[in-house]
């Protein structure tokens, strides 16, 4: 192989390795911007999606139908249920009063 080959290749492959590189740094960002990782590491500092206005499929079945596709799924996946929490039911119905449907912040 002559020199000029070795030069050529040598250079494709660098610029191949370039675009490697920014792809894993782009895939690593978006993984990080992702709805499902947010959440999670807002679960670190004790913050959690509770839905609170009962019917969970009612719920699931609207945010898929917003289309929000993969964020929409990692909401729904991440989202806990109020009505399937280990609650006693008056204190389930505290918790919805207090939220009215999630329109009350505290």
């Amino acid at each position: 192989m002559n020199e000029i080959t070795e030069q050529v290749l040598t250079e494709r492959i660098q610029d191949q390795e370039r675009i490697i590189s920014n792809l894993r740094e782009r895939l690593q960002a978006a993984e990080e911007n992702s709805a499902d990782y947010v959440v999670r590491r807002l679960r670190l500092h004790g913050t959690i999606l509770l839905h609170v206005a009962g019917d969970m499929q009612k719920y699931e079945g609207s945010v898929r139908a917003e289309g929000l596709k993969r964020v929409g799924e990692d909401l729904i996946s991440q989202t806990w249920d109020l009505d399937s929490a280990p609650l006693a039911e008056d204190v389930k119905v505290a918790v919805k009063s207090a939220c009215n449907n999630g329109l009350y912040r505290w």
